[in-house]
């Protein structure tokens, strides 16, 4: 239901929390990707047969589809960092309204 309104007319705690759940989503997905490289790139050795270890290493590291993967991993990655900015921003916005409404507090105390 609030997903329906404006986000101006939002609570920030309801913004942060959808950004946060997104972020958590993409984090995850980065980091499954991220524990995977070590599989892959042992299965391509492994497909690669009966060779020295530092020789099939080379090559499988060389296929494209570990390269792929490796791009598929950073961009993964950046997604999940540009949505934590959002919740970073977010905190910041809060601390800074905050500040604004103390400021105002302080100031219509000084004016009685």
């Amino acid at each position: 239901m609030t997903e329906e309104m404006p986000k101006k007319e939002r609570a920030l705690s309801s913004i942060y929390y959808e950004v946060g759940s997104k972020w958590i989503d993409l984090d995850a997905a980065a980091r499954a990707l991220e524990e995977t490289k070590s599989s892959l790139l042992a299965q391509r050795k492994l497909d690669l047969g009966n060779i020295p270890k530092t020789h099939a290493e080379d090559l499988a590291k060389a296929n494209p589809e570990w390269i792929e993967h490796l791009h598929k991993v950073v961009e993964a990655r950046t997604a999940a960092n540009k949505e934590k900015l959002k919740m970073e921003t977010l905190k910041m916005r809060h601390a800074e309204l905050q500040s604004r409404e103390a400021t105002a507090r302080h100031e219509a105390r000084l004016d009685r």
